[in-house]
């Protein structure tokens, strides 16, 4: 299963017991590639129809793998709910599992887990060879977060657009990327500034207001890596 797939078919009335968000292959792309947009999208949609936002102080918790021991989390995800119907419980750096000295109790959770918990991971990296893999994997858990092709970026921003209430035109799309690059953070960023820039004055975004709004980031990024390799290089 793919991101898109999952916001997509999603029922809250009948949410899974284990999700693993992960990198995997984008169409022709020969290495895996992660996109922590969508993970957090889909972490957030799950979230959002499985827990009564009034609600969210006993039926939602929020760890970190590389902060927290697995035990604890385990312990968490045993819990029954508080006045509610389900727990969710979100861990990121999930990638901490892939040895299994670290995944130890998450392990023994995973082939038993609670019915009344919705269990998260997000993991930026993954091995498939893994146990917590392959566990994940045999509960029909793992969504594939691979980073967008240009074609679904252009879609992307014209979805986010509209939802927003705006609308955007394909030179403005093509500056935007231009501006801000493939990172979805940065182009939600950068389309975020647009609209502040243009306020309430009108609908339509403008490649003119990409230009005017917008820092080039993506040019930003070509200058620290040019930085980063003459830093590590010996008489730079």
């Amino acid at each position: 299963m793919t991101a898109q797939d999952l916001l997509l078919k999603f029922d809250p009335e009948s949410p899974g017991a284990v999700y693993l968000f992960c990198p995997g292959k984008g169409a022709r792309a020969k290495m895996p590639t992660f996109e922590p947009m969508l993970a957090e999208r889909c972490a957030d949609r799950i979230i959002g129809g499985t827990v009564d936002p009034t609600m969210k102080d006993f039926a939602f918790a929020a760890f970190y793998a590389d902060e927290t021991a697995a035990g604890q989390i385990v312990m968490d995800a045993q819990t029954l709910p508080f006045l509610a119907a389900r727990r969710v419980i979100l861990v990121r750096h999930a990638e901490k599992y892939l040895t299994d000295s670290a995944a130890g109790a998450m392990l023994e959770y995973l082939a038993a887990p609670n019915e009344s918990t919705v269990l998260i991971f997000i993991a930026h990296k993954m091995d498939k060879r893994t146990k917590f893999y392959k566990a994940c994997d045999k509960l029909g858990a793992v969504v594939e977060c691979p980073a967008l092709t240009a074609a679904e970026i252009d879609m992307w921003i014209l979805a986010e657009t509209k939802t927003r209430g705006r609308t955007i035109d394909r030179e403005a799309i093509r500056a935007l990327v231009d501006r801000a690059g493939t990172h979805l953070s940065d182009v939600d960023n950068a389309l975020t500034n647009i609209i502040n820039f243009v306020g309430d004055a009108r609908t339509a975004l403008t490649a003119d207001d990409v230009n005017t709004a917008c820092a080039d980031v993506a040019e930003e990024e070509i200058w620290a890596l040019t930085d980063a390799v003459a830093a590590s290089e010996p008489g730079q």
